[in-house]
């Protein structure tokens, strides 16, 4: 299995992070780049998925980052390891293979 491993030290900024998780995505469905596992921390930040709703915002202070991801409101904050993966699901046959490569991927952090 061919999945490039990255675990990063410090917090890395969330837009950058989406960018390359994005761009890695594009590359890996072009056959021109391999899978990531990355571990990583963001400063802090909130990101909304697309079930949140208006009225769950309870501080109109807070800057809200509206996303693309399922889910409500998450907040990222330094000292929460986050793992991302960008996994070509079409040579994942069945959930067990998936989940087989997670867990041996996941062992080697």
């Amino acid at each position: 299995m061919n999945i490039e491993i990255k675990k990063s030290i410090k917090p890395i900024n969330y837009f950058e992070a989406i960018n390359l998780l994005e761009k890695r995505l594009e590359d890996l469905h072009k056959n021109k780049d391999k899978e990531l596992i990355w571990t990583l921390e963001h400063n802090e930040i909130f990101t909304a998925g697309t079930s949140y709703k208006e009225n769950e915002i309870l501080d109109n202070s807070i800057n809200l980052i509206k996303t693309n991801r399922g889910g409500k409101i998450t907040c990222h904050a330094p000292g929460q390891l986050i793992c991302y993966f960008v996994l070509d699901l079409r040579k994942k046959k069945t959930l067990e293979s998936l989940l087989l490569v997670l867990k041996k991927q996941l062992l080697k952090l």
